[in-house]
C-alpha cells in the first residue's frame, strides 16, 4: 500500500562528466539546502534523538548532528534511538545502550524492538514475546505469540491466533477476538473481522463497521482505506470523506497526502483538492514542512505550497529528520546550481 524509497549512502561511487572523473559524495543538508557535513561511512541512517546509525568496517556506531562520531562503531547491528535508548547486538545477542554507548540492559535476547512509552518488547528463541522496562526488568512475562509497541497506553497482542490490546501490566484491555489489528491513533484502531477492516475505540466499541479491504491509522482526522483495488479516505464518522478513486495513496502527513491516479502523482488536502500543481516525476511525504521531488534524475525539495525551495541538484535524497536530510551529490552539480 505504501511507497518505499531506499536511500543508500556511499562515498566511493564515480561518474564521468565533462571529460573528468567525479566523485559521488554523501552527506546531510539543512533546510536551506546547504551541505552541513559529508560522510565517508558505508551507511548512515536518519537522525533520531540527535543520533544517526553509522557503519564502518561492518560495525555500527552513531554520529551526532555535527557529523562527529558520538559512539564508536563497535556493534554488530544497532537500531535507532527512541526514548533515550537504542538496541544493539553484541556477540549475536541483543540488548540496549544509552546515549553514551553504554550497555544498560545486557544482550541476552534474540529479538528486540525499540523502546516506546518506556516499554520494549523482547524475545528469546524458544520463548514468546514479553516486555522489559528501562531498568531491564521483565515487567510482562514472555506470554504472547506476537505484540506491538505501546500507543496511548495500549499495545496490540496476539494470543491463540487472535489479536487484542493489552495494558502495560500485560492484562488484556480488549480481548483477543480479531483477525488483525493496527495501533490506536486519534482514539481509534483498525481491526480485521473475517476479510474486512473496521475501527474500534478503546472501549472495544465498533465505531466504523468492517467494510474495507485494508485500513491504515487515523492522521489529521482521516484514515487511508482500500476498497477493491482503489484507495480513498474515511472520516471518524465512517463516511467516505475523499473518494475511493486512487491507484495508490499514503496516509496524511502534515495536512497533505500523496496520491497516484494512473501515472499522475499529486498531493491533496483534507478536502481532497489538489494542493498545488505537481510538475515532477515523483515525490515523498512531507516531513518538517518539506518533501523531496525528482525530475530527470535530480532531486530537490518543495514546500507545502509546491514551491521548489531547494533546487534539483542531488543525485539522491531522503526525507528531513531533525532538520537534516541525507543526500548524494557531485560537487560540480552544487557549483553549477550556485552559479545560476
Amino acid at each position: 500500500m505504501r511507497f518505499l524509497t531506499t536511500l543508500i549512502l556511499a562515498s566511493t561511487l564515480y561518474a564521468c562528466g565533462s571529460g573528468s572523473e567525479q566523485v559521488l559524495k554523501s552527506g546531510f543538508i539543512n533546510k536551506s539546502g546547504e551541505v552541513i557535513f559529508e560522510t565517508n561511512f558505508e551507511y548512515v541512517g536518519d537522525f533520531h534523538e540527535g543520533f544517526a546509525v553509522a557503519v564502518r568496517a561492518e560495525k555500527r556506531g552513531y554520529l551526532d548532528k555535527s557529523g562527529e562520531l558520538a559512539i564508536e562503531p563497535q556493534f554488530e547491528i544497532a537500531g535507532e534511538f527512541c526514548d533515550g535508548a537504542a538496541w544493539a547486538v553484541v556477540m549475536g545477542k541483543r540488548g540496549y545502550i544509552d546515549m553514551e554507548g553504554r550497555i544498560f540492559i545486557e544482550p541476552e535476547y534474540d529479538f528486540v524492538e525499540s523502546f516506546r512509552e518506556n516499554m520494549a518488547r523482547v524475545m528469546k528463541k524458544g520463548e514468546k514475546w514479553g516486555y522489559v522496562d528501562r531498568g531491564g526488568r521483565q515487567v510482562v512475562p514472555p506470554t504472547f505469540d506476537n505484540c506491538g509497541d505501546f500507543y496511548d497506553g495500549l499495545a496490540m497482542a496476539k494470543d491463540s491466533g487472535k489479536f487484542g490490546f493489552i495494558y502495560k501490566n500485560g492484562d488484556f484491555a480488549i480481548d483477543p477476538t480479531y483477525d488483525r489489528v493496527g495501533h490506536f491513533s486519534e482514539g481509534l484502531a483498525s481491526v480485521k473481522v473475517g476479510d474486512k477492516f473496521g475501527f474500534i475505540d478503546k472501549l472495544d466499541s465498533m465505531i466504523i463497521e468492517p467494510k474495507f479491504d485494508a485500513a491504515e491509522e487515523f492522521q489529521n482526522g482521516l484514515a487511508l482505506v482500500q476498497m477493491g483495488i482503489k484507495f480513498g479516505y474515511v472520516g471518524k464518522s465512517g463516511s467516505i470523506e475523499i473518494a475511493v478513486i486512487y491507484d495508490n495513496a499514503e496516509t496524511f502527513s502534515e495536512g497533505l497526502a500523496r496520491v497516484v491516479e494512473g501515472d499522475k502523482v499529486s498531493y491533496i488536502d483534507k478536502e481532497g483538492n489538489p494542493a498545488f500543481a505537481f510538475d515532477y516525476e515523483f515525490g515523498s511525504n512531507f516531513s518538517q514542512g518539506l518533501a523531496w521531488v525528482v525530475l530527470d534524475g535530480k532531486y530537490g525539495f518543495i514546500d507545502q505550497s509546491g514551491e521548489l525551495v531547494i533546487p534539483l541538484m542531488f543525485k539522491q535524497a531522503g526525507r528531513f529528520h531533525e532538520n537534516r536530510a541525507k543526500v548524494q551529490f557531485y560537487d560540480a552539480d552544487l557549483a553549477i546550481t550556485g552559479a545560476e
